[in-house]
């Protein structure tokens, strides 16, 4: 009988101590998602999903909108994000970490700096896509010009650029987006001759519009930071999820809407198959 009882309490104390450790590891990922710029660039993006209901007077989209990002939003991402970070085996112990070096005036600097550095990138990728497809005749091929370093781009800071570039793994990155099958089930496929380009022109890209925005200091503190496996794991994540990321924060909210009495626009997007 004392076994028994014995046998029993163990068990609730394995139980409770579980639960502990769900709890603990969830508020280390709140804490984390707190200094987290992407985190903050989704709630910054969230309000233009508005635009998918009606503005019919029975509800307001706004404030419904709102409510969403400041009551919802964060218990959402955390359901699909905490599952994925366990898969990586990205420990408590990794995100506290993190928080401590993210808030220090020389990660606000980085992240500020690796934010204007990313847009800038996505930007000029953008517009060199845009001003071959323009170029482009009818029924003629797609030509891609190689790319050039900039000549005011010194040795050392293309080594050091180089470094980190290889580090964050932003090219294999890149082509393995480009040559994954499309998420909407189509057959269309990337032309192989843009996907070579990309690997031969992507880090000339990448090094070219960092110059100016990222800093020597700042190229040393992602280089720390990219030292870290759990940093490496997590960028990853950002990188290659962000799609199934946004898929199910979208569904989300959309869900969310419509049990506060909010209607949708009709439209294939809309259909049901979001």
């Amino acid at each position: 009988m004392k076994k028994t009882r014995l046998l029993i309490a163990l068990l609730l104390m394995l139980v409770a101590a579980s639960g502990y450790a769900q709890d603990s590891y969830r508020d280390a990922v709140k804490q984390y998602l707190n200094v987290d710029e992407r985190f903050e660039r989704i709630k910054t993006v969230m309000p233009v999903m508005k635009m998918l209901f009606v503005q019919d007077g029975n509800v307001d989209i706004d404030q419904l909108t709102e409510r969403y990002i400041k009551e919802q939003l964060l218990d959402d991402y955390l359901e699909v994000l905490i599952p994925i970070l366990q898969a990586q085996n990205i420990t408590e112990a990794d995100l506290q970490e993190l928080y401590s070096l993210l808030p220090t005036p020389q990660g606000k600097t980085y992240t500020a700096h690796n934010a204007e550095w990313e847009n800038e990138l996505d930007a000029e990728i953008t517009s060199l896509m845009l001003e071959a497809f323009l170029d482009m005749e009818p029924e003629g091929e797609l030509k891609l010009e190689p790319i050039q370093p900039d000549t005011d781009i010194d040795a050392a800071y293309a080594a050091k650029m180089s470094k980190l570039l290889d580090d964050m793994s932003l090219v294999s990155t890149m082509i393995k987006k480009l040559e994954e099958p499309s998420s909407d089930g189509s057959e269309d496929e990337v032309d192989p001759e843009m996907i070579d380009w990309f690997k031969d022109n992507m880090s000339v890209i990448a090094l070219n519009t960092a110059y100016g925005n990222m800093s020597v200091e700042d190229i040393d503190y992602g280089l720390m930071l990219f030292s870290k496996e759990y940093y490496r794991k997590l960028m990853d994540i950002y990188n290659l999820k962000a799609e199934e990321l946004a898929r199910f924060i979208f569904t989300k909210y959309f869900d969310w809407m419509q049990a506060q009495g909010a209607t949708s626009k009709d439209g294939p997007m809309l259909s049901g198959n979001y």
